[in-house]
């Protein structure tokens, strides 16, 4: 009996030792998997990260792509309206020089009829003036 009884305590030795090293097997590939687990969310948040930034330097070097060519039209507009404003201006100014012309025009006309010395209608000026508002019930 003796045998069995060592056979018995041999068996179950070599039973909570083979216990023993399954749990140690076990744990280590735990440990190993979390390990790589924990490898890959490092590696995937680095790459994340990386991605993130590369869509911010896109998204800010297409905001000063957009803020130089608004920029750019806004100049080129800028130089359109000036010039518009210088045409303007130049129009303005021989509009100005014409009505000086016609101005003259007038006095010398006027003058040739006497009418500005005497200070009074001349008779062809009248006799207009009355056809006038016959014609179109007055001025």
């Amino acid at each position: 009996m003796p045998d069995i009884l060592v056979v018995g305590v041999v068996a179950l030795v070599a039973g909570l030792v083979g216990f023993g090293i399954a749990l140690l097997v076990r744990r280590s590939f735990a440990l190993g998997s979390e390990t790589t687990a924990r490898a890959n969310a490092d590696r995937l948040l680095a790459e994340a990260r990386a991605k993130q930034k590369e869509i911010i330097l896109e998204a800010k070097d297409e905001a000063i792509k957009t803020a130089k060519t608004a920029e750019t039209e806004n100049r080129d507009r800028r130089a359109e309206l000036q010039r518009y404003e210088a045409r303007l201006d130049k129009k303005d100014e021989q509009l100005d020089q014409k009505i000086a012309q016609l101005q003259k025009i007038d006095i010398n006309v006027l003058n040739h009829n006497n009418v500005i010395g005497a200070g009074l209608l001349g008779p062809d000026v009248r006799e207009a003036a009355a056809f006038w508002a016959e014609n179109h019930g007055g001025f």
